[in-house]
């Protein structure tokens, strides 16, 4: 069995975003939440307290949300039987989680836990499980088994196990946001990926994010060019997985056989006003498939926007963030409409 885990810095690679100003820069990069972790600021007097209190805030809902450590909400749960109280932010998480469930149909859920331990990406015994074997994990999952009244989080299914990966870093990518908003004129946070833009740069031009080839991690896919606030989140098939017999296993499970979505995705990036929201739609469409993801989009396109790449290297994206977009290679990228309508003349 061949193992590879990437895990990099620049699952999106921010680029030179101090461009054309002058403004001397502050950059602390730490690992946590099983990735590395950046945030970058001014450099002023009050930046290096920032910074700690940056990495501070990481590690504590890194405690939090873990699924390994016993501080982690998802042990909790499982070592009380199944009901647990949530203080008010844990709370307020909890009700997106799983608003963001409903509203994919499930695409993104994070009751996987199960499934997710059978494959074990990125630890000591990374398998191809049986059918017989997820077919039971399958049996103690779904996000309906759990349940939130007021601060009360109660699991119908005591073998149920939480996975939040799929949210907390975007999580915590938007608390670093409230922690620094208003004490510094930007900043650029990287968690793995997960990045939320800040403020506004000196000389008042917006930011540019490069976005990781899914097909060379020495190149991009392109630029996007875009002003703060916003949150991305990207989600591909090259982040974390292991080879056996010749054929790439990745990390982002479909909910409805536990085995990883493949659907002529490569890699999603979504871009929103909120970083729990991005990281969680990222994973959703690369589940749903390109078609799916595109009419989701076209239903739901106030909240958000995509970037999609295919495995066939053809690359499109929502129709607001088009013209903010520029592919590598010049062509352009094409888009969710244009996507949907050859469906609907080809049907």
């Amino acid at each position: 069995m061949k193992r590879k885990i990437a895990i990099l810095t620049a699952l999106m690679a921010v680029l030179p975003l101090l461009q054309g100003c002058q403004t001397k820069t502050r950059q602390h990069t730490f690992f946590a939440m099983d990735t590395v972790c950046s945030v970058q600021l001014p450099d002023t007097k009050q930046s290096q307290e920032l910074l700690s209190r940056a990495e501070a805030l990481v590690r504590k809902i890194e405690d939090e949300y873990s699924k390994t450590k016993e501080s982690g909400l998802p042990q909790k749960l499982t070592a009380a039987g199944g009901i647990i109280t949530l203080d008010d932010e844990q709370a307020a998480f909890f009700a997106q989680i799983l608003s963001v469930c409903e509203m994919t149909d499930g695409a993104f859920d994070p009751t996987l836990g199960a499934v997710s331990a059978l494959w074990d990406f990125g630890g000591e015994n990374e398998k191809v499980p049986t059918s017989a074997e997820r077919e039971e994990a399958l049996l103690h999952t779904g996000y309906k088994k759990l349940h939130l009244g007021g601060r009360t989080l109660h699991c119908d299914d005591p073998w149920l196990r939480l996975d939040l990966g799929g949210a907390a870093k975007g999580y915590a990518a938007q608390k670093l946001f409230e922690l620094l908003q208003g004490q510094t004129d930007y900043a650029v946070i990287n968690l793995g990926g997960n990045i939320a833009l800040l403020g506004e740069k000196k000389d008042g031009s917006p930011f540019t994010v490069g976005i990781r080839s899914p097909f060379d991690g020495d190149k991009l896919s392109g630029t996007l060019t875009l002003d703060a606030p916003a949150f991305l989140s990207v989600s591909g098939n090259y982040e974390r997985f292991f080879e056996k017999d010749g054929k790439r296993y990745h990390h982002i499970l479909s909910p409805k056989d536990g085995m990883p979505a493949e659907n002529g995705v490569a890699s999603v990036c979504v871009i929103s006003r909120d970083g729990a929201l991005s990281d969680m739609l990222s994973t959703a469409l690369f589940v749903m498939g390109a078609e799916k993801a595109a009419a989701f989009w076209k239903d739901n396109g106030s909240l958000f926007d995509a970037v999609i790449m295919l495995q066939n290297g053809e690359v499109i994206c929502s129709d607001t963030i088009a013209s903010a977009f520029l592919t590598a290679d010049g062509t352009a990228a094409g888009t969710f409409s244009s996507m949907l309508n050859d469906l609907e003349v080809g049907g």
